[in-house]
């Protein structure tokens, strides 16, 4: 008989333990990141040690909860050193109910002389195969140039006779000093690109600028722009 209780005893311990317990609720989220776009200008450039030309402002909206979420965006420019030239980002981000942050970017290009700066607008060969980029001023809400920034309508020089023209894609880049140029870590239809090696030579017949594009769909040689 003490041996029927026990199992007895061991069988209702074995229920109980198996019992749902309906005060625990277990949640779901779906993934949601918030878009976050910047609503002022976006590029800047300044001279060491002076204030940035105008605040970041951004807005954000959570594209599955259907709420706007600009109460929430918080703008960080903890990462700009106004003392040292270099280019530098300022992060809007905001966070939804569920945790999620959504991000983009300012960018602060720093330098030792925002007069000094060449103006890099214009058409360029592609050393290696002989086609021809073009090179834009970024313009402000304004419609003003802004110093040192740029886009370059074909960063890799892909030939205009390739195969495909979804590999011809644009790019910014921005002008540091006479001899330095940077390529920033961005988004193209060909997913995130940077360059590496960048360089510029700035002459009156001899203006040109390089740089190794480092993304997947290309290799790392080195991409020689002259100025026409």
């Amino acid at each position: 008989m003490r041996v029927i209780s026990a199992l007895a005893i061991m069988v209702i311990l074995g229920f109980a333990s198996c019992r749902k317990d309906d005060n625990k609720v277990s949640l779901a989220y779906t993934p949601s990141f918030p878009v976050v776009k910047i609503t002022s200008d976006t590029f800047f450039t300044i001279q060491v040690g002076a204030a940035l030309p105008g605040s970041v402002a951004a807005t954000a909206y959570d594209t599955f909860y259907k709420k706007s979420l600009d109460s929430f965006v918080v703008i960080d420019y903890s990462a700009v050193d106004i003392t040292t030239p270099g280019l530098y980002k300022v992060t809007a981000s905001a966070r939804n109910q569920t945790g999620y942050v959504g991000y983009a970017y300012a960018y602060v290009n720093v330098v030792s002389s925002v007069s000094g700066l060449f103006n890099f607008s214009g058409r360029y060969m592609q050393m290696t195969n002989g086609d021809t980029v073009f090179v834009t001023s970024k313009l402000n809400h304004s419609g003003v140039a802004i110093p040192g920034f740029y886009t370059v309508n074909n960063v890799a020089g892909v030939h205009s006779s390739y195969d495909s023209v979804n590999y011809i894609v644009p790019a910014f880049f921005v002008q540091q000093s006479n001899t330095q140029i940077a390529v920033p870590s961005q988004y193209s239809t060909l997913g995130t690109l940077y360059g590496a090696s960048a360089s510029c030579i700035v002459a009156s017949a001899d203006t040109a600028f390089q740089y190794q594009v480092m993304n997947k769909n290309f290799g790392a040689s080195l991409r020689v722009f002259k100025r026409f």
